[in-house]
């Protein structure tokens, strides 16, 4: 089975609406906290690479980060925003599987995400390989929805941050893939993610924390081939 992704034309019609979303990706920035020491970052199911860039911007510690998604319209679309926002020099997009990343173990200071785990066709392997790349001491944060809300909940939020009611449309339509709120608990209490927590708050899960261990290494290791 092959991952979820963004076709041509739902991609271009996902990138249009979120350009009115600024607002809510520069406040997803600083809500991962990246630490001061981190200077290399994964963005998993980076899209068109508005994340990525809003975390550029807030954090000038970071000297390369990889915006990763599966879409090769959407990677596309993320390399020509990179461009213009005169940042190809710390964002490279790449388009990859988040289900058998090609790095190697240890290699990204931070690994953050924003509603990709519900595409993700295996939740748990994504979190797995999330944490495999990410060296001791590394942080990772994923923020995704969970018990799909109603219309007018995500009409305020959308809203809130600048969105059309467009834009609202679109992100309730993919919300009906979201994970329960028992399903996103259960991901973080494998034994193979113990550094790993997860926080309800309104309308998004935040599954966070510093790794501590190498325990899930034992996972064979995948390198660019």
């Amino acid at each position: 089975m092959e991952p979820k992704e963004f076709h041509w034309p739902f991609s271009a019609v996902y990138s249009w609406l979120t350009c009115f979303m600024e607002a809510g990706y520069r406040d997803l920035a600083k809500r991962m906290k990246i630490q001061d020491a981190a200077r290399s970052l994964l963005d998993l199911g980076g899209g068109d690479g508005r994340l990525s860039i809003a975390i550029a911007r807030k954090y000038s510690n970071l000297r390369h980060i990889v915006s990763g998604d599966i879409s090769q319209d959407m990677t596309k679309r993320a390399k020509r925003r990179i461009t213009y926002g005169n940042l190809s020099s710390t964002i490279s997009a790449e388009c990859l599987d988040m289900h058998a990343l090609p790095y190697s173990n240890a290699q990204f200071d931070a690994v953050v995400s924003f509603g990709a785990l519900h595409h993700a066709r295996s939740p748990q392997v994504m979190l797995l390989e999330a944490h495999r790349v990410l060296r001791p001491g590394g942080y990772m944060c994923m923020i995704d929805g969970y018990d799909r809300p109603s219309f007018s909940t995500i009409r305020k939020a959308v809203r809130d941050f600048g969105g059309s009611f467009a834009a609202a449309i679109a992100y309730w339509c993919g919300s009906k893939d979201c994970l329960s709120h028992d399903a996103i608990a259960s991901l973080v209490s494998n034994e193979s993610l113990p550094d790993i927590t997860v926080v309800f708050d309104g309308l998004l899960a935040t599954i966070s924390g510093t790794k501590t261990t190498m325990k899930n290494e034992a996972i064979e290791q995948r390198c660019p081939g």
